[in-house]
């Protein structure tokens, strides 16, 4: 690990952020957003408001952008750049965060056992020798119902990037600034068919010059697709929970186009992916939208947690569901055209997700209450009062809601709780 730990020493990443505390005012979050996705990170409704969260692998803002954000929670951020850990403590003298330590330290030579709620490894697991040893290692420093949040690179999005590396070898460059440039001269100048646009296109790492060198000139970084991340998790001895999102990760409209022109076609092809297992049926959607850079995900110990909600039979009459945040209504419904509208959510900073609901499945969206309990049988009995109070002859059922629910789950438009 010398290599990478004196890269990010020369070129602390991300880019250290000065005014953080002010950008988190005027709205700026990690996507992995602890308070936001809490039935997401613990379904079973954990209270971890004053968790004990480590971060490893923090880099120059994580820790404090998470010390910041959740100020009753005691925050550890390890790294191995020197540079990154300065600007850390810098920052936690000049906002005087009471909530967070960092230290210059190797995820191996942490000694703490058992002692965490919350583990964050996000973009750290690929830069290290031995994967599998070192999320076994992650886990040792959970408690029995720790959660820990991963984020690994896939390699679907990034084939072209691999492509460029192996020519960034070949001609010798290095992390310099001549090689840099030199970099990106080369990056102008690359065809618009090769694989590699893709990314480009969708990577805000590549504005800085730090992410420029961790994107193209790293010294060690490997990426997985479906089947080598299913073997290194279940080598790993740890249970996958679940998704980040599941939209990039199930065959929904975000996977496909056309589908309203062609749904007897697509339904046939639901009908076969839903008897495929967790991992075959990921497989699928991985391989048909291929924008896919980084996997995000939840592992657990207790086996419980195993693939939660993903088998729509787990859901009950007791099933919490709640709106996934940063949704919206972006065209209201005619229930009298069988039109229930249209929702929309941000699904990255260049992409987004649209979902045209029918009218009982707009009602059942319009009867999610963020702000009450919103078990299904909560939701059931709003939708049909309102059927009742509007005289629309329909009654809706338990199943019916099932099925519903979990499409939006698996588009990513809702969040299920137990």
């Amino acid at each position: 690990m010398k290599e990478v730990k004196s890269q990010y020493n020369d070129w602390p990443y991300p880019e250290p952020i000065h005014d953080l505390k002010e950008k988190i005012s005027e709205g700026f979050f990690y996507d992995l957003h602890l308070n936001r996705f809490k039935k997401i990170i613990f379904p079973e409704g954990k209270d971890y408001t004053s968790a004990d969260v480590l971060i490893a692998g923090c880099g120059t803002n994580q820790a404090l952008y998470y010390a910041l954000s959740y100020p009753e929670m005691n925050i550890f951020g390890i790294d191995l750049s020197k540079e990154s850990i300065a600007h850390n403590q810098k920052m936690i003298k000049k906002y005087k965060i009471k909530n967070l330590k960092v230290e210059q330290k190797d995820i191996f030579d942490l000694k703490e056992k058992n002692k965490y709620d919350v583990i964050v490894a996000t973009g750290v697991i690929h830069h290290t020798k031995n994967p599998k040893n070192t999320i076994i290692k992650l886990s040792e420093f959970g408690k029995d119902d720790c959660a820990i949040i991963i984020g690994i690179y896939s390699s679907y999005l990034r084939y072209g990037v691999y492509s460029l590396q192996n020519i960034f070898r070949l001609l010798n460059y290095n992390q310099t600034i001549e090689d840099l440039n030199l970099v990106k001269k080369f990056l102008n100048g690359i065809p618009d068919t090769h694989p590699s646009h893709r990314y480009i296109n969708a990577s805000d790492d590549l504005l800085t010059d730090a992410g420029v060198i961790d994107t193209f000139l790293h010294t060690q970084d490997v990426a997985f697709n479906t089947v080598e991340l299913k073997d290194l998790i279940e080598e790993s001895g740890l249970v996958f929970q679940s998704w980040f999102d599941n939209v990039y990760h199930y065959y929904t409209q975000y996977t496909l186009k056309n589908i309203k022109e062609n749904q007897e076609y697509y339904d046939k092809i639901y009908k076969r992916i839903e008897g495929l297992d967790f991992w075959k049926q990921a497989e699928i959607a991985h391989n048909t939208n291929f924008s896919l850079g980084m996997f995000n995900f939840i592992l657990r110990k207790d086996k419980n947690f195993e693939f939660m909600w993903h088998n729509m039979n787990t859901i009950n009459q007791k099933t919490i569901i709640e709106h996934r945040p940063f949704i919206r209504v972006v065209e209201k419904g005619n229930l009298s055209l069988n039109n229930g509208g249209v929702i929309e959510r941000q699904i990255s900073s260049t992409s987004k997700i649209k979902f045209n609901l029918n009218s009982k499945e707009g009602i059942l969206w319009s009867s999610i209450n963020d702000s009450e309990s919103n078990t299904i049988m909560d939701i059931l009995k709003r939708a049909n009062e309102f059927c009742l109070s509007n005289k629309i002859d329909f009654e809706f059922n338990l199943e019916y809601a099932k099925e519903f629910f979990h499409k939006m789950w698996k588009n990513g438009f809702v969040i299920f709780g137990l």
